[in-house]
């Protein structure tokens, strides 16, 4: 999402905000319902979240806890 050239991009601040919510909501996948509800946590400008709702990254639901490595 940082590289998609937003007005303003997410740091790290709306990244704990965006893992608090979806922690508090007991998600563990990012499927399209849950990105919705808790967009604005990580996106601040509306015109962000409605170029966003337009393009999303990925149509596709994705665990949260991925493994690394």
């Amino acid at each position: 999402m940082r590289r998609q050239g937003y007005v303003r991009s997410p740091g790290v601040g709306e990244t704990i905000d965006w893992a608090r919510a979806l922690a508090a909501l007991h998600r563990t996948l990012l499927d399209p319902e849950t990105i919705d509800q808790t967009l604005g946590c990580v996106l601040k400008e509306p015109a962000d979240i409605s170029r966003f709702r337009q393009h999303p990254l990925s149509p596709n639901p994705r665990p949260l806890l991925d493994r690394v490595g």
